[in-house]
């Protein structure tokens, strides 16, 4: 109030309604200005994030089209294997698979004590071969011959056989060298078998 009075008597009363109206105005264009930048910063923003979205979609869509080549790519040349590759794919994965639970089966009956403790063993010996199959079986459902996957001519009865088979030998405490020639026989028999089905 002070400040219009000081201005009234230097300018004259017309002299501060003019003033303060100047004043008036400046702050309502201000405020106006700060208004509008608000509006075009949210404007740019939302133009902003569309524009981000689009190109995040676009470049979905480019990867979405990347994968299905090399999806189709790789179903079509990368597994595919020949009759002597998938030989040695079986032999190999069997031969491991025999050779881990020959390990285990003996390192069972070494560190424990079979006698009271049928069930434990017994659940021990399955979980671990029915893991075992399941890790074979990831295995030869990446590779193909003719067509077909190697996981096609690997039987679920043959893990049967070797849990039945390999529990009864620990449980009668039959020795590693009866566990380790019954493995022996079997996973020959399983190779021999999966070869004469994929011919």
């Amino acid at each position: 109030m002070e400040d219009l009075k000081a201005m009234a008597e230097i300018f004259g009363p017309w002299g501060a309604i003019v003033l303060f109206t100047i004043y008036l105005i400046y702050q309502s264009y201000k405020e106006r200005s700060k208004i509008k930048k608000e509006a075009i910063s949210k404007a740019d923003e939302i133009e902003h994030k569309r524009a981000l979205t689009e190109q995040l979609q676009e470049n979905a869509s480019t990867n979405k089209e990347i994968l299905k080549y090399l999806k189709i790519s790789s179903e079509k040349y990368a597994d595919e294997i020949n009759e002597s590759q998938a030989r040695i794919v079986i032999e190999s994965v069997l031969s491991n698979s025999e050779n881990d639970i020959k390990r285990y089966t003996i390192r069972i009956i070494k560190e424990n004590h079979i006698m009271g403790h049928e069930k434990e063993t017994s659940a021990k010996l399955k979980s671990y071969i029915s893991n075992r199959y399941h890790k074979d079986t990831l295995i030869l459902k990446e590779f193909k011959l003719d067509g077909k996957y190697l996981i096609d001519f690997l039987k679920s009865e043959w893990r049967d056989y070797v849990t039945e088979t390999v529990t009864e030998l620990v449980i009668n405490e039959k020795g590693a060298k009866a566990i380790a020639s019954t493995l022996e026989n079997a996973f020959e028999s399983f190779k021999w078998e999966m070869i004469d089905q994929m011919l």
